[in-house]
């Protein structure tokens, strides 16, 4: 079910929406030099007029390609070949990066609640200022282990700061 939402996220990337365009116009490109390989007709009416003569009537003529298209199909299944090992790449770095994203996200998430569930339990910044207050304890005693809590505090910011990143950047083509 993740890697589903994953997949979804991946294909609103404008990157691999580009490379799908891309690929779209390659199989057009490639029926079009297909095409002109069909004779072309043509029929209508012409009008031409000189100084000395006059000529109206109907033209009919056909037209078949011999050597002005040669290797234009081939070229033309080359570029969409291309094009779609070029999708194809696109779209397994991207589900790569995706997936790594996911994992990053995850991990900041598990990190910031364990920090949270530590600092919620441990309750040592009250009790260091009363064993401080009490002369339980010296003045560097308890700066060292005041600076240690506001350590914690500072890895608890970080990880919810990249928590939350993770998931601006997991969400930044949802529609």
């Amino acid at each position: 079910n993740a890697s589903m939402v994953r997949l979804v996220k991946v294909t609103n990337d404008p990157r691999f929406l580009l490379l799908a365009l891309n690929c779209q116009q390659s199989v057009v490109m490639l029926s079009l030099a297909r095409h002109q390989w069909l004779p072309t007709f043509e029929i209508g009416y012409e009008s031409e007029q000189t100084k000395v003569e006059t000529f109206r009537g109907v033209r009919v003529g056909l037209s078949i390609p011999l050597w002005g298209n040669t290797g234009q199909v081939k070229t033309a299944k080359a570029q969409k070949l291309a094009t779609e090992a070029d999708a194809k790449s696109v779209e397994s770095q991207l589900k790569a990066e995706t997936e790594q994203l996911y994992i990053s996200t995850r991990n900041n998430l598990k990190r910031s609640q364990s920090l949270k569930d530590y600092m919620k339990v441990d309750n040592s910044y009250q009790l260091l200022k009363k064993s401080l207050e009490m002369g339980n304890i010296s003045a560097i005693n308890f700066f060292n282990e005041a600076e240690y809590l506001f350590i914690l505090k500072e890895k608890l910011i970080e990880a919810e700061r990249d928590f939350a990143i993770g998931v601006s950047k997991l969400e930044r083509y949802k529609l």
